[in-house]
């Protein structure tokens, strides 16, 4: 009998080993495992940063195109280089990405106006595809439209390169 009760006690002793060594090795494995997890979600978390700022890079990069490209047009419709009703439809364009709560209009109504009044007329090849009596008819409506605006929209093209030179 005392032989079996000194088993037990050894076999007791033994499974609380056991049971603190598996228990010791189950925290270790979790602790490695939180760690692994800890370095992947940083890598996601600097990968997400990087991403975030090429965007703010890229996006700041095409404001600064469009900026200057609102110069050069207005520059180039004031210096007689380019059509005041191609350079009120690029301008408009641009103007739209540039106020993209929509108060270009607000600040350049007359600029606007030309576009919305020559938006419908075909440009292009849909123009190429016209018959030459609908292109003159439609340089004819320009052209009276350009006379009306022309005045507003190059002291509007102005005021838009003063406005863009400053930034």
């Amino acid at each position: 009998m005392h032989r079996t009760h000194a088993s037990h006690k050894l076999y007791n002793g033994g499974m609380k080993l056991l049971i603190i060594v598996l228990g010791l090795l189950a925290v270790l494995l979790v602790a490695g495992l939180a760690w692994y997890a800890w370095q992947l979600w940083r890598g996601v978390w600097a990968k997400d940063t990087a991403h975030s700022q090429a965007a703010a890079l890229r996006q700041r990069d095409a404001r600064a195109d469009q900026i200057n490209s609102v110069r050069v047009l207005a520059k180039s419709m004031l210096d007689g280089d380019l059509n005041v009703t191609e350079g009120a439809i690029r301008l408009k364009v641009l103007l739209d990405h540039l106020y993209p709560d929509g108060s270009g209009e607000k600040h350049y109504p007359d600029l606007y106006a030309l576009y919305n009044a020559t938006e419908h007329m075909p440009r292009g090849r849909a123009r190429a595809q016209q018959p030459p009596a609908e292109i003159r008819k439609l340089d004819e409506q320009r052209e009276a439209l350009e006379a009306q605006y022309r005045d507003a929209v190059l002291r509007q093209a102005r005021e838009v390169r003063d406005a863009f030179s400053a930034q």
